[in-house]
């Protein structure tokens, strides 16, 4: 049987290349496209590789990032409005967050400072993360354990579009934030979202590791039945 093809875009993401550990990671697990800050090789991917799961772990507009193409907005939105999946990992839910409709196409968005729609900020308090599987998680993954990172970005207050099934959970004083989960978007694909992972601290934990590819590997077989 052949892996399940997955395109993954990211960018340096102040340095810390949190792609490149994910890369790593998927790779083993499916037929992977990696592309890094190279918007042209990505509108090529997505054209050579129209039934792939697309994977995104890109903020627009930090610093060093490249300006976002426009040709690239027409293609992506008719790829996604036509039901195709949609992974975003990390702070991948702002990789396009200039665009209105790819706002409205997240269920939980991370949100930067001078949004459009005047959505207060996020942030991302720096600390030591426990990543709690829920009661959704425990039902169909119960390999999924609660893990400890020594350091890493908690994402806290992102905005929340539509509902979504929640994997996992950290709190951050006495307030329980998703860390990971799954939505249906409005028009009908399937979209997951995996937030741990920036430290150095982070990326190179075993249980870091662990967690992160038995959710891709649930969510892969999801995607193509098996």
């Amino acid at each position: 049987m052949s892996l399940p093809q997955l395109v993954l875009f990211a960018d340096r993401h102040y340095d810390a290349f949190p792609g490149r550990t994910q890369a790593a990671l998927l790779r083993p697990l499916c037929d992977l496209t990696y592309i890094e800050e190279d918007y042209p090789a990505l509108i090529t991917a997505l054209e050579a590789r129209p039934r792939a799961i697309f994977a995104v772990n890109a903020i627009a507009g930090t610093p060093g990032n490249l300006t976002l193409p426009p040709e690239l907005e027409s293609p992506l939105h008719a790829r996604l409005a036509a039901g195709a999946p949609l992974w975003v990992l990390h702070g991948g839910s702002a990789a396009f967050w200039p665009w209105v409709w790819w706002r409205r196409l997240m269920p939980l968005r991370w949100v930067r400072n001078g949004d459009p729609d005047g959505v207060p900020a996020s942030t991302h308090p720096v600390v030591p993360l426990r990543l709690t599987p829920t009661t959704f998680a425990r039902e169909r993954l119960p390999g999924l354990a609660e893990v400890a990172l020594p350091t890493d970005e908690n994402y806290i207050k992102l905005a929340e579009h539509y509902p979504f099934e929640t994997w996992l959970t950290t709190s951050h004083e006495g307030v329980v934030y998703p860390q990971a989960y799954s939505a249906v978007t409005p028009w009908g694909g399937a979209l997951h979202g995996f937030i741990p992972g920036h430290t150095p601290d982070a990326l190179a934990h075993p249980d870091y590791a662990k967690t992160f590819t038995t959710l891709a590997t649930y969510w892969l077989k999801a995607q193509t039945g098996s």
